[in-house]
């Protein structure tokens, strides 16, 4: 970073991509996620860049709703965890491969390419204010039932879970089989 500006430099200390972006995440499969501020009239955008710099994944308004805080994140698989209104996942090209659009909601920045599994909520009142947490696959499809208070992120094919039982934590470990 210079004069609050981010770029790159190779490995002997040079700069090799140039230092005009607002913020910058970390490479990961050959590309990086960078913003520049008041790039429209609306406000700031953030595209994904190579190694050379070169724009991979043009400019797009990521925003945050409802309290979520702005995700562009780091390629793994070919994939990565946007927040477009909903958090969403865009392949390498920077294609839409699941926009929010199941009944289930994304809650952790975490796919399990080998079970396919994603950890998800769903909201099992009509005013959308209780969540029971499950998983989903790549596409929304449920793959365990939104049935515990939280879950966290998959480590492997083991997710803690915690249910609340009259106002007493109960904590466990789950295991993912393969289908």
């Amino acid at each position: 970073m210079k004069n609050n500006k981010w770029g790159f430099i190779n490995t002997d200390g040079q700069v090799s991509i140039d230092l005009k972006y607002d913020e910058a995440g970390n490479f990961s499969e050959g590309k990086t996620a960078v913003k520049v501020s008041d790039y429209t009239e609306d406000g700031d955008a953030w595209a994904y860049i190579d190694n050379d710099g070169n724009i991979a994944i043009d400019f797009y308004p990521y925003n945050a709703s409802e309290g979520r805080m702005i995700g562009v994140g780091e390629f793994k698989d070919g994939l990565a965890f946007v927040l477009k209104d909903l958090y969403c996942i865009i392949d390498s090209e920077g294609n839409n491969v699941f926009l929010g659009d199941s009944k289930f909601f994304i809650s952790a920045f975490s796919y399990d390419k080998e079970l396919n599994v994603i950890p998800g909520y769903a909201f099992t009142d009509e005013s959308m204010k209780v969540r029971q947490y499950g998983l989903m696959g790549l596409h929304g499809e449920q793959r365990l039932a939104p049935s515990f208070d939280l879950l966290g992120e998959m480590n492997g094919p083991y997710a803690m879970v915690i249910n609340v039982e009259n106002g007493v934590e109960r904590k466990g470990i789950i295991e993912i089989y393969r289908r």
